[in-house]
């Protein structure tokens, strides 16, 4: 669901409209029908960061409208500080090539809404073959685990990870209009999974510039949308449930907020992203009155729009 959808509202209460000054911007999806990207990610997560390669791919595909977009030649160029050609590095690359391979591919349409993940079997199937070689488990164990990931609540929350990266990447910006220095502010429903209810966050978008990129007319965006309360700890625990093989007490949390931060710079045209950065903060404190904690996932991304092969 893209954000002018949700700030709809918001826009049609404006006495005066933003009209299309050279401050103002209406982003539109334009990518051409197939291409490729190469793409460099820096990502940080549990205090790891890896630096990492790959191409972004896309075609039209038989019998269904749009087209399909996957991941290839993924490469890694260090992770934590070790490069990718150290041996304690090198024995590893197999397995975090063989995750990268999992990742599903994903069905776009032709106004640039992700509809579905194509061969998403395959790509559970791939993750459970990780698992069962790498994670050290008895067979009971990873029955347990497979059961567990093979539940439609891991599945709808593994799809609801996937999808991040489309969303952040373009589909939250189709059709937003505003201007220069400009924010709107909107509160909105998230679908969860495992979750009876979805949450409620508040949602903010700026433009902090709009101006001239590598030749395009180009525009600096921001969203923040932050879940906090009851809602930040329902959403938590509906996430844990769904991938926790042992039951999980439903109090486990007393305090808890989700902060998730997205900027990058767009043509306006087009909406082909040039540098994005997402950044998750979760803040919790739980029930056995441990100081509050707060665990930071980053990713930095660099599309190079150069002529390659597909």
């Amino acid at each position: 669901m893209s954000i002018a959808f949700l700030l709809l509202s918001h826009l049609l209460l404006q006495q005066d409209p933003p009209g299309q000054t050279p401050n103002s911007v209406t982003m539109a999806f334009g990518w051409p029908t197939s291409g490729s990207v190469q793409v460099s990610e820096t990502a940080l997560r549990k205090g790891k960061i890896a630096e990492i390669s790959y191409l972004l791919s896309w075609a039209p595909v038989q019998d269904k409208d749009g087209f399909v977009l996957e991941y290839k030649n993924f490469e890694i160029g260090s992770f934590d500080g070790i490069p990718a050609d150290d041996p304690r590095l090198k024995s590893a690359l197999p397995m975090i090539q063989a995750g990268a391979a999992a990742i599903p591919k994903f069905l776009i349409s032709e106004d640039g809404h992700l509809l579905e993940f194509l061969d998403y079997d395959k790509t559970l199937d791939a993750v459970l073959d990780i698992a069962k070689r790498n994670g050290g488990l008895n067979a009971d164990q990873f029955k347990q685990l497979e059961q567990q990931m093979r539940s439609p609540q891991a599945q709808q929350l593994m799809q609801e990870v996937s999808r991040k990266y489309w969303t952040s990447w373009v589909e939250t910006w189709i059709d937003l209009e505003i201007g220069q220095g400009e924010s709107l502010e909107s509160v909105v429903e998230l679908p969860i999974a495992g979750a009876a209810e979805p949450c409620t966050a508040t949602l903010t978008v700026s433009c902090r510039e709009v101006f001239q990129h590598e030749g395009k007319r180009s525009a600096r965006l921001t969203m923040d949308q932050v879940v906090e309360g009851d809602s930040a700890k329902d959403a938590l625990f509906a996430m844990l449930a769904a991938v926790s093989p042992t039951p999980i007490p439903e109090d486990t949390f007393k305090r808890a907020e989700i902060h998730d931060h997205v900027e990058g710079v767009w043509e306006v045209a087009t909406l082909l992203p040039h540098e994005v950065t997402t950044q998750r903060l979760v803040t919790i404190e739980t029930q056995d009155n441990r100081s509050p904690r707060t665990e930071e996932e980053r990713h930095d991304y660099r599309f190079h729009w150069v002529d390659l092969p597909k």
